[in-house]
């Protein structure tokens, strides 16, 4: 029986035998990677899009930002054997938690649309190919990811169960 690793906002993991999980993805998006060969697995839980405009101080952990979280989830699952060619990626979260009334369409998207986008541009950057997404909407979603066969088993309060 797999154990299982609680992945927090601005972390990330990688596992060959743990359950991967997110809790309460709202805004953040969970980046999934898998390596059918080498059955091995890796989660981030993206909180912001760009780490360019952020003080070293304040920059958090190695999964706050799309543009740092990606490039070091793929590391270190290189380090223990995953190739870069035979990733594949499911994305799940970027919703639009909180509903401003009288919020224009001028004022630009949501932090979880701009989440999803630079999530998107870092993997195809890399040449990772996202196979599946659970995105959007304006409801909260929690996942569990499992090495060993590679299933992400996504759930909502709101909207059931979906495995990807």
């Amino acid at each position: 029986m797999p154990g299982m690793v609680n992945v927090g906002m601005a972390e990330l993991a990688v596992s060959q035998g743990d359950l991967l999980c997110c809790r309460g993805l709202g805004s953040c998006v969970a980046v999934a990677l898998w390596d059918t060969q080498a059955r091995l697995c890796g989660l981030a839980h993206v909180m912001l899009p760009d780490s360019s405009a952020a003080p070293k101080a304040a920059s958090g952990g190695l999964g706050r930002y799309a543009d740092l979280a990606v490039p070091a989830l793929v590391g270190g699952m290189r380090k223990q054997g995953a190739r870069l060619e035979r990733l594949r990626a499911r994305l799940v979260g970027g919703a639009n938690m909180f509903l401003f009334v009288g919020r224009s369409p001028a004022a630009g998207p949501s932090v979880g649309e701009r989440n999803l986008k630079a999530v998107e541009c870092a993997l195809a950057g890399l040449g990772i190919p996202v196979q599946a997404r659970d995105i959007g909407g304006s409801w909260g979603r929690s996942l569990e990811f499992n090495p060993l066969d590679g299933s992400l088993l996504v759930r909502t309060t709101q909207h059931g169960q979906l495995r990807l």
